[in-house]
This record gives structure tokens, sequence and C-alpha cells, in this order.
């Protein structure tokens, strides 16, 4: 009973999974009806990760199905949301049907929320659907209701998958990604209290339709000063994301309180003014803020700028 008080829960899995069992299910399943009895739960932190032997990423499945109660239970009081989820489970056991079942219902409990006011994603990608799945759950939300339902609350969101390098001649083992494009929609001009957004994903989930729905999140966003696009080398043909961007960072030059990282994004087309545009700008210390390398363009601004 003293439970039903929690209104914050954070909680590491690694060693639990590490001797994942047949008792596994059971202990899980009481989990799962004592968190869902904490009706005035508002933050939840889920480390659901480890490493094994081979430098293998898991993560417990049976822990994932568990949350998804306590999760639909508090649509009206979760506010925070942070989940940490390894690239495969940790048990053999489960099926392919069982991993999309879990996550889709897990994913679509949280997108679901109307009271969230931040939510954070990290997942760690060498064969997994996850992010897949994700974006599907997306896909759902955006045909359902168009939006987030906490569109009038959200203030952080945050997306970041740690891409494993594969070694030279070895196939991709990744399953082709899915569009971003429903998962930037729902953060579009009804989100317009959001704060900070990050997005670390493969280059090939950006498309000309992601590209579309960018230019929706980073407008009407009068209190957003954090942002991180982490495009790991995709290709913008079209000189759009560039020019939005800058758009973005005109109307912010002189915040004190700019946070922003832009990566790995390869610009063509693009008008030599939004380009010299972005050049000139310098931190108050006198750096520019704009690189370049072999994985693309680099912008990291902190605090007010100064165009030169």
């Amino acid at each position: 009973e003293s439970a039903a008080d929690l209104e914050e829960f954070h909680v590491d899995v690694s060693l639990v999974m590490r001797h994942e069992s047949f008792n596994s299910s059971m202990i899980y399943e009481v989990f799962a009806r004592n968190l869902a009895k904490c009706e005035k739960l508002r933050r939840l932190k889920v480390f659901n990760h480890a490493i094994i032997r081979g430098g293998i990423s898991t993560y417990s499945n049976g822990f994932l199905r568990a949350l998804v109660p306590a999760i639909e239970g508090g649509r009206s009081t979760l506010e925070e949301v942070t989940l940490l989820i390894g690239n495969s489970p940790a048990s053999n056991r489960t099926s392919s049907k069982e991993i999309e079942a879990t996550a889709r219902d897990l994913f679509a409990a949280i997108l679901s929320l109307r009271e969230m006011r931040e939510f954070n994603l990290q997942l760690n990608l060498a064969s997994s659907p996850l992010l897949n799945i994700f974006l599907r759950a997306c896909e759902d939300v955006r045909r359902n209701f168009g939006s987030l339902p906490s569109s009038g609350s959200i203030q952080k969101f945050t997306l970041s998958c740690v891409l494993y390098k594969v070694p030279d001649g070895v196939p991709d083992p990744l399953p082709a990604p899915c569009s971003l494009v429903s998962c930037l929609a729902l953060l579009g001009p009804h989100a317009a209290g959001l704060r900070t957004f990050m997005i670390r994903a493969p280059s090939a989930c950006w498309d000309y339709n992601s590209v579309s729905a960018l230019q929706g999140l980073l407008s009407n966003k009068p209190s957003m000063r954090q942002l991180g696009l982490y495009f790991h080398g995709y290709e913008c043909t079209s000189g759009r994301c560039l020019e939005y961007i800058l758009g973005y960072i005109r109307e912010r030059e002189n915040c004190s309180d700019n946070l922003i990282h832009i990566s790995g994004l390869e610009c063509y087309n693009t008008r030599f003014d939004e380009e010299e545009a972005l050049d000139r700008y310098h931190s108050r210390q006198g750096q520019k803020c704009l690189s370049y390398d072999e994985k693309g363009l680099t912008f990291k601004a902190r605090g007010n700028m100064v165009s030169w």
C-alpha cells in the first residue's frame, strides 16, 4: 500500500537479466501488478541494458512487458519517461513476434500519455528492430491523434540510437530503417512549449518527407533553446535542411541559453548566401561555429552568437 504513493521510480535491470530463467516471468508478473498500483507515479527511468560476453548488448523483454500496465494506467499522471534499451533480448526463448508485440504496446502506451513533459529513448542498434517498431508506433499515433496527446505539455524529446560499426565486407545486419517523418510530425506546430529536441538516428531514416517535417518541428517553438540533430552522413540534395536550420538559428542568435549541435549533414544545391550566413557565426570567444569533416557539416553553439 505504501508503494501506491510512489511518484518516482528508477531501476537498473542489468543484474536481473544476467540470470534470466523460467522464474523471471513470474517475477515480472508480480512486478507489473505492483507497479500498476502506483497511481501517483510521475517519473519513470529504466536502464534495461547489459553487455555480455563478446560485447553483445542485451535487454529484458519480460521487463519491458511488465512496464506496459503501469504506463497505460498512468496516462493522466506520468510526466517523465526515460528508457535505455539494449540490442537483443537476453533470453533466446523470445520469439520475434513477442519482441514486436511488447515493443509496440510499450511505445504506443508512452506516446499516448496526456501529461508527458519529458521523453528520452536510447536504443542500441546492431540488428535490433526496435527503432522501426518505435517509428511505426509514431505513425499509428499520428494517424489516430494527428499530434502527440501531450503536445500541450511536452518540453523535452530525445531519441538516440547508438550505432555499432559493421566491419568492412560484412553485410549490415540492421533492417532497412523506417522514415522519421511521423516522429518529427508529432512535434509540429502544436508542441509550442518544446524546449529541448535531440535526434540521433541512421542516415537512411531521413528522406524528403522527414525533411519537410523538420521544418514544422523547428517552427513555432519560442521556448526551444536546445537542439541536437545528428544526421550520420545524410545527403540533403534539396538543400532544405540547411535552410530550415539557418532559420532556427537566426531566430535565436541573441539568446544566452542556446545549446545547438548539428553534425553529419551533407548539403547540396544550397544557396551561397545560406552557407555563408552559417559560416559567419562565431561564439562570444571568437570561435567559428561551422566546420566540415569527412562526415559533412558540423555546427556547434553554446550561448549567444556573433555574426561577423
